[in-house]
């Protein structure tokens, strides 16, 4: 239990998934908040699809650029460029799940591009399975159990499906390489790599992912800066000069795009997300 602000209590936990998911869950993220400020969090993006379980309370979010919001009980959002509201009114209690573009494929039968900018329905993409997943995540009563349940409801998923099949292990290998290099491999390199045309990677690329190759460099970049501003407490000017943006308004510009706001204005509203998180084994 930690003190974030005034008066708040945040309770947050983490677990990997069971080693046979791990190729389609990278993280399980437990949390509870309660006595924040009502307002917006912002949810960035990724290069995770997410599935977010709301207990208590259906989550509200909408896209930050429309004055749309929608009340879910479970949601998934997939990849895009385009930062999301996750409006509260002070309680947050839930479980997140990250998911790589595999994992649709396996959990969801489709390929990450079919939930390109979305933010649907957990039982729009599952139908009858949503609710049953999710009642036996709500079921137990701390985190070790529902992390469990997890395990216990996406093994069952993915032994009984054959969707991964349609992953293509050469798009793979050029997803794997933009993440090994940071976001800084040119997409001229990577498809020279892969005996592809950079026009022919693209169209692939998309296809299966729902964003370019030049889009998902960008996320992996923007991903490696948020971890070091906020895990590892690094300088804007170190940051930017060590995830490949030309200077410090780089950054901020790319920040803005993506997250919604500038680094330091998006740092102060999320503080009392950003707590350390308890590992549960």
């Amino acid at each position: 239990m930690s003190e974030p602000v005034d008066g708040a209590r945040a309770a947050s936990a983490t677990r990997l998934p069971h080693p046979a998911l791990r190729s389609l869950v990278t993280t399980y993220h437990g949390y509870r908040y309660a006595g924040l400020e009502p307002g917006l969090h912002y949810g960035v993006p990724s290069t995770s699809l997410t599935v977010v379980l709301s207990f208590d309370r259906p989550i509200e979010v909408g896209a930050l650029a429309d004055a749309g919001r929608w009340r879910h009980w479970s949601m998934t959002s997939g990849l895009g460029m385009s930062p999301a509201g996750i409006y509260h009114d002070g309680t947050m209690h839930g479980i997140q799940l990250d998911l790589t573009p595999l994992g649709a494929r396996a959990l969801f039968g489709v390929p990450a591009a079919a939930l390109h900018d979305e933010l649907v329905g957990l039982g729009d993409v599952l139908g009858s399975r949503g609710p049953r997943l999710y009642d036996a995540v709500a079921t137990p009563p701390g985190w070790p159990g529902r992390f469990a349940a997890l395990d216990r409801e996406l093994l069952a998923m993915a032994n009984a499906s054959d969707d991964r099949r349609g992953d293509d292990k050469t798009l793979r290998h050029a997803w794997q390489r933009l993440h090994a290099t940071r976001g800084m491999l040119p997409v001229a390199t990577l498809a020279d790599e892969v005996g592809w045309s950079r026009r022919h990677l693209t169209q692939r690329f998309a296809g299966e992912y729902g964003i370019g190759p030049k889009q998902a460099a960008r996320l992996v970049r923007f991903a490696t800066a948020r971890d070091l501003v906020v895990n590892r407490g690094a300088a804007l000017a170190d940051v930017a000069l060590r995830c490949g943006y030309a200077d410090q308004a780089h950054l901020t510009r790319e920040w803005r795009e993506l997250a919604g706001v500038p680094p330091t204005a998006w740092l102060k509203q999320e503080h009392p997300f950003l707590q350390e998180r308890v590992a549960v084994l």
